[in-house]
């Protein structure tokens, strides 16, 4: 078809920033899953205790409602959109760079 060829003209760079800019999008996505996840089944949102037994939280809430966890998904959310950024700035360079018309 029409595509057929096309990637030996380009640099090396660009088969690169096509490989950051998916591993980017894919950890931007699943980072933004767990997150709506955690936010659905959010530990504060359930009624306030009553007894002792009340405040007892299985392993999986725990970790749903650690801080830790949020600070990690929101880095990976941020740390994905820099990344795709400097991507697109690779890009204009290449482009900069290549000889002939774009």
């Amino acid at each position: 078809g029409y595509h057929e060829g096309y990637v030996e003209n380009l640099p090396p760079l660009v088969a690169f920033s096509e490989s950051l800019a998916i591993a980017s999008f894919w950890i931007w996505l699943l980072a933004g899953l767990a997150t709506a996840a955690v936010r659905i089944t959010d530990v504060d949102s359930e009624n306030l205790p009553v007894g002792l037994g009340d405040t007892k939280m299985g392993l999986v809430n725990k970790i749903m409602g650690s801080p830790v966890l949020r600070k990690g998904l929101g880095l990976a959310q941020s740390l994905s959109c820099a990344v795709l950024f400097v991507d697109v700035l690779l890009l204009c360079i290449t482009m900069a760079m290549m000889e002939g018309g774009i």
